[in-house]
């Protein structure tokens, strides 16, 4: 007979790795089956996971190792603080770090995730501090004339 404790947590477990499996799909188009879900993924599966720094500890176990907790905070963070995305895309950048160490290939995938419009904003905000750079000593020259 299971003890409580066991029976919940493989509760806690089949629901995360719906959910998992579920953010899988909405994000990239993949279809992984729920029992086939990993957190460390391997160079063959379809999809990489993007996990910020503060979330990384989540990444590192396999999911059949977590307690419940960790996976009550799997389900929470999904698509928030860590996210599916393509393998090409799963890089290591401005202290962000891929689960499973995937390098940046330099592809980019149509996808729309919080990583990509992040990564998008900031490349904007970075061509627009340089044009107010340019206007401002154009402003400066044009005054000392």
């Amino acid at each position: 007979m299971s003890l409580p404790g066991n029976v919940n947590r493989t509760e806690y477990r089949v629901k995360c790795r719906q959910k998992l499996s579920d953010h899988i799909f909405n994000q990239i188009g993949v279809s992984i089956d729920p029992t086939e879900v990993r957190l460390i993924t391997r160079d063959s599966d379809p999809y990489a996971w993007k996990v910020f720094p503060e979330k990384q500890h989540l990444s590192k176990k396999h999911l059949s190792k977590h307690s419940v907790g960790a996976y009550r905070q799997l389900c929470r963070e999904v698509g928030k603080s860590f996210e599916a995305v393509q393998p090409s895309r799963s890089i290591v950048r401005d202290g962000e770090q891929s689960a499973d160490g995937h390098e940046d290939t330099g592809k980019m995938t149509p996808n729309v995730s919080f990583s990509a419009v992040i990564e998008d904003l900031q490349a904007e905000t970075r061509a627009l501090m340089l044009r107010l750079d340019e206007s401002n000593k154009r402003i400066d020259d044009e005054k000392t004339s």
